[in-house]
């Protein structure tokens, strides 16, 4: 237990409305920095998950509606706030947080209040944009950026050359690799089994006896869940350096008709700003005529046929 000395205000802000192994850590982590001696609190979108299992566990919470990047209604309440009761840390999730919990905890230490260390973390692969509001947060605003493995951190430096290595640093999150280095070891049957955002790292063979090798592992009836990113949509598969094998839509499916599974249900993610999504709505026929989809990966749910 840390003494008083130590003890740090320490604020988590996670905008998603989802629940996943992402706001899972958070809880655990906000929970152990409690135990520590610290005081930890979680900002979540309203009704979200987190905010219910973060209050379970007794955390301090607080509802903010993020749903616009740099939203001024949203960081100048956020900055007069934390202004009043700075916060040591501010943690950011997603960069939508970075841009309005993170904006406003540096408004704050900038006009008048105590220095409140950003941190942002990235759990993904996807390449950092050499746009200049990236730079400027990531830069400006963020004075150190976590990331969870060894390869999303050479992702990130690759795709980010103006980004300081001596500030990005990894923090290992999920399970114990040692427990599952191979399939063979899993014999149990299972309803459902995930696989999202993998397939694309393996080469070809690899991949299909990945997806044969889930469909043995699947109950009759059991259902497969799978995303990999759309290698229709210009940015989404080439520009991460680890991706091996594209996947078209009608490819998968009949890779997985094939091995055995009935496709239930496929459908394409999009996540784009709503004047984003006018603005290609508009130019659909041009981008049919060129075959470019802007949605960024491929969801598919798959059955295990139960006489199979």
């Amino acid at each position: 237990m840390s003494d008083k000395r130590d003890k740090l205000r320490i604020l988590i802000s996670d905008s998603i409305r989802i629940w996943g192994g992402a706001q899972r850590f958070i809880v655990e982590l906000a929970a152990g920095l409690v135990e520590r001696g610290h005081e930890v609190h979680v900002q979540t979108f309203p009704g979200a998950p987190l905010a219910a299992k973060a209050r379970r566990v007794g955390l301090t919470v607080h509802e903010v509606a993020v749903r616009t990047d740099s939203a001024p209604w949203i960081v100048l309440p956020l900055a007069l706030q934390m202004k009043r009761r700075p916060y040591d840390v501010v943690m950011t999730t997603w960069d939508k947080d970075l841009r309005t919990t993170g904006l406003a905890a540096r408004l704050a230490s900038r006009f008048g209040g105590r220095y409140t260390l950003v941190v942002h973390t990235r759990e993904c692969d996807d390449p950092l944009k050499n746009k200049a509001r990236y730079r400027w947060f990531y830069n400006g605003v963020a004075d150190r950026i976590i990331v969870n493995s060894r390869a999303t951190l050479n992702s990130t430096l690759a795709s980010a050359p103006w980004l300081d290595a001596d500030r990005t640093f990894i923090l290992y999150k999920g399970i114990d690799l040692n427990d599952y280095r191979s399939l063979d070891v899993v014999t149990d049957r299972y309803d459902v089994v995930a696989c999202l955002e993998v397939i694309e790292h393996l080469l070809p063979g690899d991949a299909v006896a990945l997806l044969a090798a889930a469909r043995e592992r699947l109950a009759p009836g059991g259902r497969l869940v799978l995303s990999t990113p759309n290698v229709m949509n210009p940015t989404a598969f080439l520009t991460t350096l680890d991706h091996k094998t594209p996947f078209a839509w009608d490819e998968l499916g009949g890779v997985l008709t094939l091995l055995g599974y009935r496709v239930r249900r496929m459908v394409r993610v999009q996540n784009d700003p709503v004047l984003r999504r006018l603005g290609r709505w508009l130019v659909y026929p041009v981008h049919r005529m060129l075959g470019i989809d802007f949605a960024r990966s491929i969801a598919v749910v798959a059955e295990r046929n139960a006489g199979g």
